[in-house]
């Protein structure tokens, strides 16, 4: 069993998911230390920027979006709904739209066990 633990501890996958689940990762959890949480919003953002590079563009797609929201790429708008932002800016930087979501992620408050995460 701690063999197992160890080795999820060590998934780049399973790091992301727990500090995404507000019921774990929330303000003033102790579950990831300052850098751990460094690291896994690195490995967010790295993924993030190999989803966006891979996506086709908005105006290729056929969507029902108002025209203010082409210029937002669909990942933004993902996250900006998960995490109810409205607007996102267009820098890629660490005052990016997608940054700040991602760091908010950290003063959350704690969840419930019984918290529906996929309505979060």
């Amino acid at each position: 069993m701690e063999k197992r633990l160890q080795s999820l501890k060590n998934s780049r996958a399973f790091k992301m998911t727990l500090y995404l689940d507000p019921r774990l990762n929330y303000a003033g959890s102790k579950l990831f230390s300052y850098e751990e949480k460094e690291e896994i919003q690195g490995y967010i953002t790295e993924l993030w920027h190999r989803i966006r590079d891979t996506s086709i563009p908005i105006s290729e797609t056929s969507c029902d979006l108002p025209a203010s929201n082409l210029l937002e790429d669909e990942n933004d708008i993902l996250i900006a709904g998960l995490f109810g932002s409205s607007t996102v800016s267009s820098g890629d930087g660490e005052g990016s739209g997608f940054m700040q979501q991602l760091k908010a992620v950290e003063v959350e408050p704690r969840r419930g066990v019984k918290f529906d995460v996929w309505e979060f």
